[in-house]
């Protein structure tokens, strides 16, 4: 009888452990179920903010690309802009060269006028000079024609004898007006002398003020010309300094991209462990619902 009652009292004390057993264990998994439903809750909810983080990082990703893009057209445009403005610096140096020829020319050319000038105004001089010279030969063979005459007339008076003298008489007179002849033509070609160097000095002077307004315009050119190569090299430091300026800028950008992309790839890391933890959640709650099953057949 003791042993039966001393199995009675363990039967019992076994059912009351083993209630408060299911008891405990249904409170447990009672509480894993509402863990489980918060951390699903949780879970979704990060994937949702995860997904939105993910689109947000990826329309960044958009326009930074798109800005990476219109840095890169600026830089490629500025650069052209930069070539242009050194191929425009070498022909303006070019054209001051050229100018700077031009205007030399230029002064060669009123010192070859101003040597012209002196030359002609030198023949100018000898010409009337040779001028005076036939001025005193014109009046020497108007003399000796004169006395030649008188000598003629005297022979004729001498009669026989002065035939002779006579001859003479003539043949000076000839030479006289040979030599006057020769005076005058002389002065005829020195007069078309005289009227060719009046007309080269005119052609001179008027070549003089031409070459004289022409080194005017070209100073005035090259002047403009040196205000030309400022701006443009005012422009190519501009355009070096933009093109600095826009490859620092595709610089910061390709890095943003870069940490937009760690970004997006780190989400993606998030999201699979989000949806870790929602499938875990689940599994846990599958396994209170297993629990909760024993429990019930602990309590038959």
């Amino acid at each position: 009888m003791k042993e039966i009652d001393s199995l009675g009292r363990s039967s019992s004390e076994l059912r009351d452990y083993l209630s408060q057993l299911a008891r405990t264990i249904t409170d447990q998994a009672s509480s894993v179920v509402a863990v489980s439903a918060q951390m699903k809750a949780l879970s979704s909810a990060l994937t949702d903010k995860i997904d939105a983080q993910n689109d947000l990082a990826a329309m960044c990703a958009t326009e930074v690309n798109e800005m990476s893009a219109s840095i890169r057209d600026v830089a490629q445009t500025t650069q052209e802009a930069s070539d242009s403005a050194s191929r425009a610096t070498e022909t303006v140096k070019a054209g001051q060269h050229a100018m700077a020829a031009a205007i030399q020319g230029m002064n060669d050319l009123q010192d070859s006028i101003g040597h012209s000038n002196a030359v002609i105004a030198q023949l100018q001089k000898d010409s009337q000079d040779i001028e005076k010279v036939l001025a005193v030969i014109q009046g020497v063979a108007e003399q000796t024609n004169l006395l030649a005459l008188n000598a003629a007339i005297e022979a004729a008076r001498a009669g026989e004898m002065g035939r002779g003298f006579a001859v003479v008489a003539d043949e000076v007179r000839q030479l006289a007006q040979r030599t006057s002849s020769s005076t005058d033509e002389i002065r005829g070609i020195i007069d078309k002398v005289m009227r060719g160097a009046n007309a080269t000095v005119e052609l001179i002077s008027r070549q003089g003020d031409i070459s004289r307004a022409a080194a005017e315009k070209n100073q005035l050119s090259g002047h403009q010309l040196r205000e030309g190569e400022t701006a443009v090299a005012t422009i190519y430091q501009m355009s070096t300094v933009i093109a600095s300026a826009t490859e620092q800028q595709s610089t910061v950008a390709d890095s943003v991209n870069q940490h937009i992309q760690k970004i997006s790839s780190l989400s993606d890391e998030s999201r699979r462990a989000a949806e870790e933890g929602e499938r875990c959640s689940e599994q846990l709650v599958a396994i209170s619902g297993q629990l909760q099953q024993l429990v019930d057949k602990l309590s038959l």
